[in-house]
């Protein structure tokens, strides 16, 4: 009897000690799911070259094997043009006036 009852709290613990995982895609089911946010620092680019919007970063593109051009395209977060921010929920680009 005791050892089905250390069993059974053996799987209890290990079930107690299992962190859950949360899923910023969870929840809305549109569109926008890739772009919510909490904080800036969940938005990212959703180009891997020039880009011009924004997606949280479990959506971020894969750049790794992309090469850019070093052009300063107006509308886009290149030079210092803009940034990533989370403004009501949602990843976007912000600009700076010209």
């Amino acid at each position: 009897m005791r050892p089905i009852l250390a069993v059974l709290l053996a799987a209890m613990l290990v079930g107690c000690l299992t962190p859950p995982t949360a899923d910023i895609n969870a929840g809305l089911g549109g569109a926008d799911d890739k772009r919510m946010c909490t904080i800036d620092a969940d938005c990212v680019a959703e180009q891997c070259c020039h880009p011009t919007s924004s997606v949280n970063t479990l959506n971020a593109p894969n750049c790794t094997d992309v090469a850019c051009t070093l052009d300063c395209r107006p509308n886009t977060v290149d030079c210092g043009q803009g940034y990533f921010a989370c403004a009501s929920g949602q990843c976007v680009v912000m600009f700076y006036p010209s």
